[in-house]
């Protein structure tokens, strides 16, 4: 688990705090792993939290995608965009990609 494996590296190190960097989804990740642990324990053992291409605001190319059905890496001539788009919106999955508070609703948990 995240939480040992940044406990065990403090450790090995000598007392050096981490410097956690997340990348895309990953950030929703730390976020949620973040709100699992206590402030004292961020101090210990965290020394900064780096965000890269976070989706903490939605991805517009999510909603693109699931309100179109067109998918940029693969030509319309390959498959019909109504049977993508039916096939995306089975995900439940999606709707992480979203800020939802932007639509006055709240996520299911």
């Amino acid at each position: 688990n995240l939480r040992t494996l940044i406990e065990d590296t403090y450790e090995k190190n000598k007392g050096r705090r981490s410097n956690i960097i997340a990348h895309s989804m990953g950030n929703l990740y730390m976020i949620q792993f973040f709100k699992s642990v206590d402030s004292s324990w961020k101090r210990k053992y965290i020394k900064r939290y780096i965000a890269i291409s976070g989706v903490f605001g939605g991805s517009v190319k999510s909603l693109r995608a699931l309100v179109s059905g067109e998918i940029e890496s693969i030509p319309r001539v390959l498959v019909d965009a109504n049977a993508v788009r039916a096939f995306q919106r089975s995900f439940r999955a999606y709707t992480g990609f979203f800020h939802v508070k932007s639509f006055g609703m709240t996520q299911s948990r």
